[in-house]
This record gives C-alpha cells, sequence and structure tokens, in this order.
C-alpha cells in the first residue's frame, strides 16, 4: 500500500513530455548542406516540442503543417516560416 502511495506521489512528474524545447529546422540551410529535413526532424525533435520551420513560403506551408502538427494547439505563421506544436511521427500525405 505505501509503494502505491508513493507511485501517485512521484509518477506525475515523470509523465510530463518537454515542452520547453524548441525544435528549429531552416529548409534553404538544410538543403544548402545537402540535409534532409526530413532526416533532421526525426533526430532532434520530439513529441510536444515547439517546432519552427524557417524558408518555407506561405503558400506550402500547410503541407508541413498537416504533417507535423499538432491540431489541437495553436499554429503561428508568418510569410516565410511557421510555428507550432510537434504532433510526433511524419503523418503520409
Amino acid at each position: 500500500m505505501k509503494l502505491i502511495k508513493l507511485l501517485f506521489i512521484f509518477l506525475p512528474t515523470y509523465a510530463f513530455a518537454d515542452m520547453d524545447k524548441v525544435c528549429i529546422i531552416d529548409i534553404q540551410q538544410t538543403a544548402a548542406t545537402k540535409k534532409d529535413w526530413q532526416e533532421v526532424y526525426n533526430n532532434d525533435c520530439f513529441r510536444n516540442n515547439i517546432l519552427l520551420i524557417k524558408g518555407v513560403p506561405h503558400d506550402e506551408q500547410s503541407l508541413f503543417i498537416a504533417r507535423l502538427c499538432r491540431f489541437d494547439r495553436n499554429v503561428e505563421r508568418s510569410k516565410n516560416s511557421f510555428t507550432c506544436v510537434v504532433y510526433g511521427k511524419i503523418r503520409d500525405l
């Protein structure tokens, strides 16, 4: 019984994801260094991180948002970049 009480006290502190990490992907920079942006995303971005993608024209952003972002969180868009909360794995279109 004491073990169960201890689990209820300490378990919630480990159940939360690291939402303070910002994952930045610059599409133009990854193209210049011949890296695939998907490789950078898979290695550096984790569920519930904040994702900042630079170098994507406004009319192409919706494709990235549909594949990478959570839809129950805000998406902020500008002319050449956007931010959102990472969904996790890349969705297929």
